[in-house]
């Protein structure tokens, strides 16, 4: 077979190729952009607190980056960030067992220190505080830093 005969075979194969990557790319930008929403409004719900009008606005902002990170989880399942960012959106709810699964699921797909520190808080929001002590202890055992950031009393 020629270079040229050979060329046009594989042609198709290649555009093929080609259109799966685009593909990828784009629902990786608009998994980014999902992300960043979620960061946005998880900002504006931390900051509303009080009147009934604002806790409603809270709940609202909640559920719907509970959507957007549902829709990114389809997108990429194996982001930690997804599950991650969903537990700290149910503890915003006050909703400590629907984050102690997030953050298990985050820790299926990467254990790190961050997400053992974040199960820690969850489960002493749980009332389960033997267990929150051990995440406590693993988290800080990854990632030392994370001292700073827990509350006095409650470090190795």
């Amino acid at each position: 077979m020629s270079g040229r005969r050979l060329a046009w075979v594989l042609l198709p194969f290649l555009l093929l190729a080609t259109f799966g990557q685009v593909r990828r790319a784009v629902r990786a930008w608009q998994a980014n952009q999902l992300l960043a929403a979620v960061e946005h409004d998880s900002k504006l719900a931390a900051a509303t607190l009080g009147e009934p009008a604002a806790a409603r606005m809270r709940r609202e902002l909640v559920r719907r980056n509970l959507l957007r990170l549902r829709i990114v989880g389809e997108i990429d399942r194996v982001n930690v960030l997804v599950p991650l960012l969903a537990g700290g959106q149910h503890m915003l709810l006050g909703d400590p067992q629907a984050a102690l699964g997030a953050y298990r699921r985050a820790l299926r797909i990467e254990p790190r220190g961050e997400v053992y520190f974040n199960l820690a808080r969850a489960l002493q929001a749980a009332g389960e505080t033997a267990q929150a002590q051990e995440a406590q202890r693993i988290a800080l055992s990854l990632d030392p830093t994370l001292h700073r950031r827990s509350p006095p009393g409650t470090g190795p």
